[in-house]
């Protein structure tokens, strides 16, 4: 006797990317899924979007400021919202929730009181919590608590503990429309890789620091070995920074990257541990990956890496490198077509593909007995008006 064919998730997103970490999650976790609608302001987004996870049953929708969710009260299982977090970011702008992107978080939860999903998740930077001395996360909280039917949990998760290798974290929010107690979030599981285990064989000589360049920053010892020309750092732990698409959102100052990058030297000469020329060990974890930034470790960092001629080199890692980085460790993300700076963003803004597997498969375990109440009318208001302007430097 055959099993059951396993009814599909019916599943949604705004601020939904070229990605699609929530898709591939559900992939790597084969649990059938169809997406009913998705949001996304820039077209290049949308259109990797689609390379990847095929259009959403009811298409794109391109900006969630004018997003009318109530056609789908009611009929989605899971929607999944990451909203734009560089108002939070403890070394982006810090503006806050007063601020055109910061109230794109009302606009999120305004969406959700339309759509009325059974379930939802939204996704941000883990300094959220601190914003404003703390007070822009009462408001944010106040504002989910509000909505009618819902029972909220949060909670925080890092990359690095659970299974991924990159230190990213991020604040998760969940809510179920029924009436339950909070959930547990997952708890850690042991890091089984590093970065070396995912590097590329074959990596074009574009990615590699030019011998003109590099001259310029190693020094002969006496024994006439080349060596970096800063100091190198301590070889006790192996985790990153999280990976990013913009310096603005690579979190600075966070004292797990301090602790736990395992840095080999710097390229600069200056006497100051240059953040544009920092050294990596590929036995450690990649560092924060930056869409926008300068320097010769613009974009992904820079690593120490033995050729297949045996000679030691410094460079970049590939677009490959840094999906993988983002957890997609069986290469599902198809990128064909666009530009290395455009893929470095696209990977950059995602979500860790194993936190949010760990975190679906919690979600949907806590959700299997629970009595689901029945869709609400929206009554959410919002604080303030948000100005039709465009907030990403792009046309859609």
């Amino acid at each position: 006797m055959t099993a059951p064919k396993q009814k599909k998730l019916r599943i949604a997103s705004a601020f939904s990317g070229g990605f699609g970490s929530l898709n591939f999650a559900l992939k790597y976790e084969n649990i059938p899924h169809e997406e009913i609608f998705a949001v996304e302001w820039m077209k290049p987004q949308r259109e990797c979007y689609e390379l990847n996870h095929g259009k959403p049953t009811h298409g794109f929708y391109e900006d969630i400021r004018g997003f009318d969710g109530t056609p789908f009260k009611g009929i989605i299982d899971l929607y999944h919202l990451s909203p734009v977090c560089t108002e939070f970011s403890m070394a982006g702008n810090r503006g806050g929730l007063n601020t055109l992107e910061g109230n794109l978080m009302f606009e999120s939860i305004r969406s959700i009181d339309e759509v009325q999903p059974r379930i939802f998740t939204v996704e941000n930077v883990a300094a959220l919590t601190s914003s404003n001395g703390g007070e822009d996360w009462k408001e944010v909280l106040k504002a989910f608590r509000s909505l009618k039917g819902y029972s909220i949990s949060w909670g925080k998760m890092n990359a690095k503990h659970y299974g991924g290798i990159q230190n990213r974290h991020r604040i998760f929010i969940v809510g179920f429309r029924a009436d339950c107690q909070m959930m547990p979030f997952p708890q850690r599981v042991k890091r089984q890789y590093k970065l070396a285990d995912f590097l590329e064989d074959e990596v074009d000589e574009k990615y590699y620091l030019s011998e003109k360049m590099l001259k310029n920053f190693y020094r002969k010892d006496e024994d006439k070995s080349i060596s970096l020309s800063f100091k190198p750092l301590g070889r006790d732990s192996e985790i990153s920074n999280c990976i990013t698409a913009r310096y603005q959102k690579c979190g600075i100052g966070d004292p797990y990257i301090k602790e736990e990058l395992i840095q080999v030297g710097n390229i600069y000469t200056k006497g100051h541990n240059s953040l544009w020329g920092r050294v990596y060990d590929t036995d450690g974890i990649a560092p924060t990956q930056n869409a926008h930034g300068g320097g010769a470790g613009a974009k992904t960092w820079l690593f120490k890496v033995i050729k297949s001629n045996g000679k030691s080199n410094i460079r970049k890692l590939t677009p490959r490198e840094c999906s993988r980085v983002q957890g997609d460790f069986e290469d599902m993300y198809k990128f064909d077509g666009f530009s290395d700076t455009k893929k470095y963003e696209l990977i950059g803004n995602a979500i860790e593909i194993n936190t949010m597997r760990h975190l679906i498969k919690r979600v949907l375990d806590f959700s299997k007995d629970l009595e689901w109440n029945e869709p609400q009318k929206p009554t959410f208001k919002q604080s303030a008006k948000v100005e039709q302007l465009n907030l990403f430097g792009e046309t859609a």
